[in-house]
């Protein structure tokens, strides 16, 4: 240890281990930090061909012939209660728990139209160019009508408008804002296919 004092004293923040703030930080610089490693094992079988949709969200096919949508643990922050009722786990992220396994969520090929639509919507900044948003949007509709339905009640009445909430909640008077872009809207002869590389 003496010839290395310097790793003593490493700040780690908010984090407890240097692997934890490694897996935080490959999501705001992956370029340092490297990319999340695309998971080996699913609930369905070992991983046999992918596809990166963005660093840390993955359409897998297992070798059990199964389709699903993996989200790394960081990233899986951003989704509702809802969303994460839906997701999946490996056995061993069961066992030790994903707050220390840092592991992925994985969703059935059925359900993930509500994951990527959260991502979609959570994260603009991001490439989406391998999703058709308006037919993730008639899937969501398809599938998980009453979501949509309640996920545009809150936007009408800007119950989604998280910077009004905060500062209502600071004591701060302010009109909740909602957005016609925030919608969940069917587009007629749009489909319900929303990934555009399958």
């Amino acid at each position: 240890m003496a010839r290395f004092p310097n790793l003593l004293t490493l700040p780690l923040g908010e984090f407890e281990d240097l692997h934890t703030a490694a897996v935080y930080g490959m999501e705001v610089c992956p370029e340092y930090f490297g990319t999340y490693p695309v998971p080996l094992l699913t609930p369905w079988g070992y991983t046999a061909r992918y596809k990166t949709i963005h660093n840390g969200v993955y359409w897998i096919e297992t070798d059990q012939c199964v389709s699903t949508l993996a989200v790394c643990y960081v990233i899986r922050d951003d989704f509702s209660k809802m969303t994460l009722c839906l997701s999946e786990l490996t056995e061993y992220d069961k066992e030790h728990g994903l707050d220390h396994t840092l592991g992925y969520c994985f969703f059935r090929e059925a359900d993930s139209c509500l994951p990527l639509l959260e991502l979609v919507q959570n994260n603009s900044r991001w490439d989406w160019s391998l999703i058709d948003k308006p037919a993730l949007m008639n899937a969501v509709w398809t599938r998980f009508p009453v979501y949509a339905a309640a996920h545009n009640m809150r936007e009408q009445w800007g119950r989604n408008d998280g910077f009004g909430i905060m500062l209502r909640a600071l004591g701060i008077e302010t009109e909740l804002q909602s957005s016609p872009e925030n919608m969940i809207v069917l587009t007629p002869d749009g489909g319900i296919k929303f990934l555009n590389f399958l």
